[in-house]
């Protein structure tokens, strides 16, 4: 135990010291990009607020950045939640996630995989972009957030919920092709890893959507 304490820490202290670089590194070049974005409108005449290119930028960076890496996130700890014993289910942010075992896969699957990136990046940069549909879902949580006595309450329940409709079809498409699998098949953990990808990609859109909406909806409420 006080090895396991002691593991603990350091991975604690680096995961600390990589949040603190990513944000004084990050944001002087969101901010740089947020400059150089306007001299380009102002260059093509392209005639957008100030706040309102900075929505999209974020929308931008919630769709090419945010969404892989809260993606291969979920990928190692779903993989890890799958894994572990009954009764020693980790949970989130707990502790680092070890990647999942490598796959082999077919032309097929590589090319279904980037078609789904590439889906869910510009869907995710439609939806979280444009400033009329963040306010729209965030005023409607207003309303629910004002009868349940929470705003936040709220905002977890619609990115639970937004969730569960990205996860449950996913994982019924994919649990039915491994019922379909032998329990001893060499496939099996292939199929398992599969599932995986896709469920993980669902999830992770869905939680994406609902940060998405809610930085764009800050930059156009604050900035505007």
């Amino acid at each position: 135990m006080p090895s396991e304490h002691k593991r603990r820490v350091p991975q604690q202290l680096r995961g600390a010291a990589l949040a603190v670089a990513s944000v004084l590194i990050g944001v002087p070049l969101v901010l740089a990009a947020w400059i150089a974005l306007l001299f380009a409108a102002e260059r093509l005449q392209i005639a957008a607020a100030p706040h309102v290119l900075f929505a999209w930028l974020l929308s931008l960076l919630v769709s090419a950045v945010l969404w892989p890496m809260s993606m291969r996130g979920m990928r190692r700890y779903f993989w890890a939640s799958r894994t572990a014993s009954p009764g020693n289910v980790p949970s989130w942010g707990s502790q680092h996630f070890k990647a999942e075992p490598r796959q082999r896969l077919s032309p097929g699957q590589r090319g279904a995989r980037a078609g789904a990136v590439l889906v869910g990046m510009g869907s995710l940069l439609l939806i979280c972009g444009p400033g009329d549909i963040s306010r729209s879902v965030l005023e409607g949580l207003n309303v629910i957030g004002g009868e349940s006595g929470s705003w936040w309450l709220a905002v977890q329940l619609g990115t639970w919920l937004l969730a569960m409709l990205a996860f449950l079809p996913t994982l019924w498409i994919t649990d039915r092709r491994l019922k379909k699998s032998e329990a001893d098949s060499t496939r099996r953990q292939d199929l398992l890893l599969e599932q995986n990808w896709w469920l993980s990609a669902a999830t992770s859109w869905a939680i994406c959507v609902m940060m998405g909406l809610i930085f764009t909806w800050l930059a156009i409420d604050k900035l505007g």
